[in-house]
Parts: structure tokens; C-alpha cells; sequence
């Protein structure tokens, strides 16, 4: 959710918070840093936000990756150029907080908004809020995961990261732990000679959680079809997002090398933690076995 024309001086880096669509609630929770702590928590039956909100409708706003208000991305300049270009993939949504539209799917004077957009107005306290791709606030889904204090969370980075920066893990643990006061530690060195990296999340009022990260790389032990798209495009797997056009050989490629990771990742060891919790007698979820098998093998001396 864009807050390009928010006034907390805390926020003028983040410019956004996060909007989530779940199945039961859509809707937004967060503190204003600078009015002494007001949360501002507003949600909605998911099944009546929107006129209904379609998982179709959630993905492709959570998608919308070219926009004029882009969170921490925005310029004045470029929200400008774009909004006149139309380059305009975000959507005006309802704002829980409003009693009067909330149901509505569009604005009734859709004219007042396309100037707010242009001029980079956007805020929480309008009608309708301007929703953008996640990644304009913390790309990997973590954050709000991490709000409900999940045991096992599973995040697939699969942003542009070609040199192995790890902005959006970066991006994401400092702000868990500046809103949450949740400690997140993970080694990204364990990626070195494989997908994944096994770390620990400390809440300060629930049990330990688990957080199980994995990055698309080539390690060469991949099969020959994508050790070759790789040769012939060498920015495979990180190529630009502004790439919006994949032929059939693209798709196939990352395709596969997602199917390959999952399978390499989990296979022999979600057996082995069925296995373990069969024997222990839990009838509980499996993941915080998995996370338990994955932590060890980490461990392993190589």
C-alpha cells in the first residue's frame, strides 16, 4: 500500500505498508511513528472487500511491478512519466478504513485519483488506497508471515539478484525486526553448495519459529537442458523483471529449474520428517520436523 504522500519523517525511506489479501480478512495493520505509537489496524471480510476479491484479481495487483507510486522505488520525476505514459499497473483499491466505499471495486470519480497518482499523493487516510507490487515494501512475503508469528515459514527469492546481494532478505529481516522486535538469523553462505538456506526466528512472545529460504541458482549438477539455456543466456535465472514477454524455451527453463529445486530441496527430507513425526507419535503439521532435518543436514561437516 503506497504512502508516497505520508508526513512520518520515520517513513520517508519505506513510502508504503503492507496491504494483505487473505482468505478470511483484506487489509492493513501498522504504527504511525510520529503520533506516539496509533495503530492503525483495518480489515475486511475478503468475501465482500471489493465486490469480492478473486485470487486472480490479488495476484495481479501484487504483481503490478510497473507503477507511478512504487513504495521506496518512487521519484516525483518518474511517477510523473509514467502516469502520463500510462505505464499504470497498480490498481485503486477500497480502503478498509472507510465505511462508505470498502465494498465499492473502483472509485466513483476515478479522475480525482489518476491526479493523486500523477502527483504522487497517495496515502492511508484517502478512500481508496493505491496498491502496488509487494516487492515496493518486502518482496519475499515474510513480513506479514512473520506478524502472525507463523512456525514454518517457506520464502522462495526469486527476484533479479544476480550477484547475490540479498537485497529483499536484507530489506526483509530489518523490518521485522524495527516493527516487530523479531530477531531473524540465517547464514547466506549456506547457499554455497546448494538452494537453501535453513534459519532461525526468534519472536519475543511465541516459541522459536523456523524460516526455510531458497534462491534459484545453477549450481552445474542441473540437467542438460537448463545447463544450456543457461550457456546461451547467461542472466538465467536473474534476468530483468522489465522482461515481460517469455517464449516457450524461457518458460520451460524456469519452470523446470523451480520443479528441480523442489525436489531437491524436500523430497528425502520431507520423507524422513514424515517418518520422524510417525514414530514420535505427532499428529501435528510436519513442517517444524522438515525445518529440524534441514537445520541438521546444514550442520553436517561437509
Amino acid at each position: 500500500m503506497n504512502l508516497v504522500a505520508g508526513k512520518q519523517l520515520a517513513w520517508q525511506e519505506r513510502r508504503a505498508a503492507a496491504f494483505a489479501f487473505t482468505p478470511l480478512a483484506s487489509g492493513y495493520s501498522f504504527i504511525l511513528p510520529d503520533e506516539k505509537g496509533l495503530l492503525l489496524s483495518h480489515y475486511r471480510p475478503t468475501a465482500e472487500y471489493m465486490e469480492g476479491v478473486w485470487m486472480g484479481s490479488a495476484m495481479a495487483i501484487s504483481g503490478a511491478a510497473a507503477s507511478p507510486n512504487m513504495g521506496y522505488h518512487s521519484s516525483p520525476a518518474l511517477t510523473f512519466l509514467m502516469t502520463v505514459f500510462n505505464v499504470r499497473l497498480g490498481h485503486w483499491s477500497p480502503n478498509p478504513a472507510n465505511e462508505r466505499h470498502w465494498t465499492r471495486h473502483d472509485p466513483p470519480f476515478g479522475g480525482i485519483y489518476l491526479l493523486s497518482e500523477l502527483f504522487g499523493r497517495t496515502q492511508h487516510s484517502s478512500p481508496f488506497v493505491y496498491l502496488s507490487d509487494g516487492g515496493h515494501f518486502e518482496n519475499l512475503g515474510i513480513y506479514e508471515l512473520v506478524r502472525r508469528r507463523c512456525a514454518c515459514i517457506v520464502a522462495v527469492d526469486a527476484g533479479q539478484d544476480a550477484n547475490s546481494q540479498f537485497d529483499d532478505l536484507g530489506n526483509a529481516i530489518r523490518k521485522c525486526y524495527a516493527d516487530f522486535g523479531v530477531v531473524i538469523d540465517i547464514h547466506a553462505e549456506d547457499l554455497e553448495s546448494g538452494y537453501s538456506a535453513v534459519g532461525r526466528v526468534f519472536y519475543p512472545d511465541a516459541p522459536e519459529g523456523c524460516l526455510i529460504y531458497i534462491k534459484p541458482r545453477l549450481t552445474g549438477s542441473e540437467p542438460a537442458d537448463l545447463l544450456n539455456y543457461k550457456c546461451t543466456h547467461p542472466g538465467f535465472p536473474h534476468e530483468s523483471t522489465a522482461d515481460q514477454w517469455f517464449n516457450e524455451s524461457q518458460f520451460e527453463s524456469y519452470r523446470k529449474l523451480g520443479h528441480y529445486i523442489g525436489k531437491a530441496v524436500f523430497d528425502a527430507a520431507l520423507i524422513e520428517a514424515t517418518q520422524r513425526q510417525e514414530m514420535a507419535g505427532d499428529h501435528g503439521p510436519v513442517l517444524p520436523w522438515l525445518c529440524e532435518i534441514l537445520r541438521e543436514r546444514r550442520d553436517e561437516p561437509a
